[in-house]
């Protein structure tokens, strides 16, 4: 059961009734990127094709407010009721969240089915002009279900849209939001992993894209997360991870190009370019072996 924490009064929290059909930025400082794997087609000439921020946002861009029956709103946070099917369209679970029960999943599913009922707020932070469900993913995906199945009556979810401005900010909203079960990182490898992956951006930012498809030598952080989620154990610390991946990489800046792991047999000059000015040189391996390499 979610638990607000002060910052978020409990008069903001509504149920949604068999009598009202259901159909929320951030706090204080807060403000974590989507990761999808689709990649773009890489050019093997020496002018690499790389898509603009604007052709970027008019293919993706989805105003969900627009869609929204709004209750309230002001500078940071929208709340208001969103149709079911627009919502389980639209929505994208965030990849930090606790791993799915599925068991969870299936108790919530029989009971909205039996009583017609949904309890609760979703919560979203709206980042980078995505949105990203942070709280009620198992609702979410028992209305997954429910809707393949066709055993769900159309219902209008109530929603609380937080717009934040960093990925740190939604980490600390989460921790508020699911107080009732403290996001400890011994728990949680994927939160380390994500804390890493954001000082590395800063770092790094030229090669390491938070975007959904990039170019050679570059990297997509949503890959990343992947590769480096395999790794890393409950023991792990963020400056562990962070360390060790620093190390490799000056490690691989040191060597003679031809040396580096799986690097492209025809390597172009862009790409070497690319790498040198970012100082970021893993980018250079295609198959991502330096990350079984790292000394944790």
């Amino acid at each position: 059961m979610t638990r607000w924490g002060q910052h978020v009064p409990a008069k903001l929290i509504l149920v949604v009734t068999a009598g009202e059909k259901a159909h929320r930025s951030p706090f204080e400082t807060m403000s974590l990127w989507p990761f999808s794997s689709k990649k773009e087609e890489e050019s093997s000439s020496e002018e690499e094709e790389e898509y603009s921020d604007s052709e970027l946002y008019e293919e993706d861009y989805v105003d969900l407010r627009k869609n929204m029956q709004i209750y309230s709103e002001d500078e940071t946070r929208t709340i208001g009721k969103l149709d079911m099917d627009y919502f389980l369209d639209n929505i994208k679970i965030w990849p930090f969240n606790r791993p799915l029960k599925n068991a969870r999943v299936n108790k919530l599913k029989l009971g909205i089915q039996n009583s017609g009922m949904l309890h609760g707020m979703f919560t979203i932070v709206e980042f980078e002009d995505d949105y990203y469900l942070i709280d009620g993913q198992h609702r979410y995906h028992a209305l997954c279900k429910l809707r393949e199945q066709n055993k769900l009556n159309d219902l209008l979810i109530i929603i609380c849209i937080y717009v934040v401005a960093s990925e740190e900010a939604i980490i600390e909203l989460f921790k508020i939001i699911n107080d009732t079960c403290p996001l400890d990182p011994k728990e949680s490898p994927n939160i380390i992993v994500a804390r890493t992956i954001n000082r590395l951006i800063k770092d790094y930012h030229a090669a390491i894209k938070t975007t959904d498809r990039t170019t050679y030598p570059y990297i997509l952080a949503s890959d990343l997360k992947e590769h480096l989620s395999v790794i890393v154990t409950e023991n792990t610390t963020v400056n562990q991870l962070y360390t060790a991946i620093r190390k490799m990489n000056g490690k691989y800046s040191k060597m003679r190009l031809m040396k580096i792991p799986n690097v492209r047999t025809a390597l172009t000059k862009s790409a070497v370019s690319k790498a040198k000015t970012a100082g970021f040189y893993l980018g250079l391996d295609e198959t991502w072996s330096w990350v079984e390499e790292l000394e944790l």
